[in-house]
Formats: C-alpha cells, sequence, structure tokens
C-alpha cells in the first residue's frame, strides 16, 4: 500500500506542475489570442456592416462603402458606423445615389443635435418613410408624399441649410483629429483582422479551441480518477 500511495502521490505531483505549466502557457496564449481575436473581431464587425447594408439595398453597393470610407476621412466617425446608418437609411430609400445624399445629411444632423448616426438615420428615414416629420421638433420641414423623391430633396435641403457641413467642421477640431486618428489606428487593426482571416487563422483558433477542451477534459479526468483511486487506498488502510 505504502508504494502504491507513493506513486499516487508522485503522479499527483507531476500533474499539479502539469497544471500550473498549462496555467502559464494558457496565460500568455490568452494576450496572443486577445490580440488576434480583437483584429479579427473589428474586421467581422466591419464585414457585418457592409453584409447588412448589401440586404438593405439588394445589391453590394462599392460606392456607399467607398463614400463612408472617405467620409471617415475628414469626420472621423468609423466607416462601419456610416455603413450601418446607411444600411438604415436604405430600408426606407433603395436608390443608391439618394442614400449616399441622404448620409451626409444624417452626420451632419448627428453631430448638430449630439446624437448617434443611427438614432439621426432612423429620423431621418421616418421622416422620408412616411407622412409625418419627425424632425419638425428641430425646425427642419419636408414637402412632398412618402418616399417622393420630392420629400428626399427637400429633407436634403433643410437640413444643408441648417447643419450643412458640420460634421466636417467637428472633424477639422482638435477632438475630430482625435476621432479621426482613432479610425484610421482602427482601420489598421481592421486589415490585420483580414490578413489573419484570408491565411485561416480563424480555422486555426478553432482548431486550437477545440484542443484545448479535449486537452482540460483529460486533465479533469485523470485528476478525478487520481483521486478516486487515493480515497481507495485510504479506505483499505483504515
Amino acid at each position: 500500500y505504502r508504494n502504491q500511495r507513493k506513486s499516487i502521490d508522485k503522479l499527483n505531483v507531476r500533474f499539479s506542475v502539469l497544471r500550473s505549466k498549462l496555467l502559464l502557457a494558457s496565460f500568455g496564449f490568452t494576450l496572443v489570442a486577445g490580440s488576434i481575436g480583437k483584429a479579427i473581431r473589428m474586421f467581422g464587425e466591419q464585414e457585418k456592416a457592409i453584409l447588412k447594408l448589401n440586404n438593405s439595398l439588394g445589391f453590394n453597393s462599392t460606392l456607399l462603402q467607398e463614400q463612408a470610407s472617405a467620409l471617415q476621412k475628414v469626420t472621423g466617425v468609423g466607416d462601419e458606423v456610416i455603413i450601418n446608418a446607411q444600411s438604415i437609411l436604405a430600408t426606407f430609400v433603395r436608390n443608391e445615389e439618394q442614400v449616399s445624399e441622404l448620409t451626409n445629411s444624417t452626420l451632419d444632423l448627428s453631430t448638430a443635435l449630439g446624437i448617434d448616426l443611427n438614432s439621426a438615420a432612423n429620423l431621418i428615414g421616418k421622416t422620408i418613410g412616411s407622412t409625418t416629420n419627425s424632425l419638425s421638433r428641430y425646425g427642419i420641414a419636408v414637402t412632398g408624399s412618402a418616399n417622393s423623391t420630392e420629400r428626399i430633396e427637400s429633407l436634403i435641403k433643410n437640413v444643408n441649410i441648417l447643419f450643412g457641413d458640420m460634421a466636417k467642421a467637428a472633424g477639422a477640431e482638435t477632438l475630430g483629429s482625435l476621432q479621426k486618428l482613432g479610425a484610421s489606428f482602427g482601420d489598421l487593426i481592421e486589415g490585420f483582422g483580414k490578413l489573419l482571416a484570408n491565411i485561416g487563422v480563424v480555422q486555426a483558433m478553432d482548431l486550437l479551441t477545440f484542443s484545448f477542451e479535449k486537452l482540460n477534459s483529460a486533465i479533469d479526468f485523470s485528476s478525478k480518477l487520481m483521486g478516486f483511486t487515493k480515497q481507495q487506498l485510504d479506505d483499505e488502510i483504515t
């Protein structure tokens, strides 16, 4: 019994050492995976925004994607945020050029009222898509029937009269410059995430996750088995 118990104790020590080493390795891997995961996550958000826009329009719009990228450079608003707003507008207006024009109005309205871009897009979309003017409380008048070209043009004109180019002006200020810097860095991380996705890192991460789960299950099973065997020996001795 003593020899068996010593052997079990040695195995327990080895398992403890192995678990400690695995924990250290896991900590290091978590740091690396966190950076990689952030890059892939940001790229995934961009992909998701584009997919949402394409679904709203019914086709892939390079025009609107390029506009979002260009507006980011002058306003500091992330292009994925702009694309999300465009997808909201596209649920009310399926015309690509009209969505493009309304995007500028949405950015200006958002900046002027201090509201997020999606809220501004919803206000504009609901005003265009119905006979109710959701912008009247802000002094913006619209004419024409719901979804008509006249209504869209009057909205763009009147938003421009009150708040024209406010988003670009804000982008030229100190905070705007910081936002542009942050957005530019975000694009860099997204680009890295795209590269990782293209070379198969996502699949590799899935495989590693599966391997870690299996390894953890094996260690857990071994620990329980050793504990059970040790308890049996203790019971027999007593």
